[in-house]
């Protein structure tokens, strides 16, 4: 009897062992699983970041290739093709822009009524000082006033 219950015990502490190994195993394949999920996600990521770089930059060269900088050059008379808010300053267009991506209507009327930023008309006729891809410098030829306006707001003067 004492052999029969040394046997029991020890097959129970086998089967006990068995099943600590047992679950050793699946832990381990689970943390497999789990590392393999991870680094998937990873690789996800990546190639969503580079897709997403790649089509900015295609839209960049896009847009690069309809500006025909032989149309509107520095110290060219131009005039502006819209009505438009005129910024006097790089920091000032950049910011104005953000607020219009935002539509942040009240910072944009801080701006016009502090004087960092005027209406200009359509057909307010300019100097281009300086021509850039995305955005041009120019002086209102009426009041010598200079500030930054998207490129392509430019057109050639033909009065001029």
């Amino acid at each position: 009897m004492k052999q029969l219950l040394i046997t029991i015990f020890s097959v129970g502490i086998l089967v006990g062992c068995n099943q600590v190994e047992e679950a050793t195993d699946e832990i381990e394949n689970e943390a497999e699983n789990v590392e393999q999920e991870v680094e998937q996600s990873l690789n996800n990521s990546e190639e969503e970041i580079t897709n997403l770089v790649n089509d900015l930059n295609n839209e960049i060269e896009e847009e690069i290739n309809e500006v025909d900088p032989s149309i509107v050059t520095e110290g060219d008379t131009a005039v502006i093709n819209t009505p438009l808010l005129f910024p006097f300053n790089e920091e000032d267009y950049d910011e104005l822009y953000g607020l219009i991506e935002q539509s942040n209507y009240e910072r944009i009327n801080e701006m016009t009524e502090n004087g960092d930023v005027i209406i200009v008309d359509e057909n307010t006729e300019v100097e281009v000082v300086d021509m850039g891809i995305r955005q041009a410098k120019v002086e209102i030829l009426s009041s010598g006033e200079q500030g930054y306006i998207p490129a392509k707001y430019l057109a050639v003067n033909e009065t001029s």
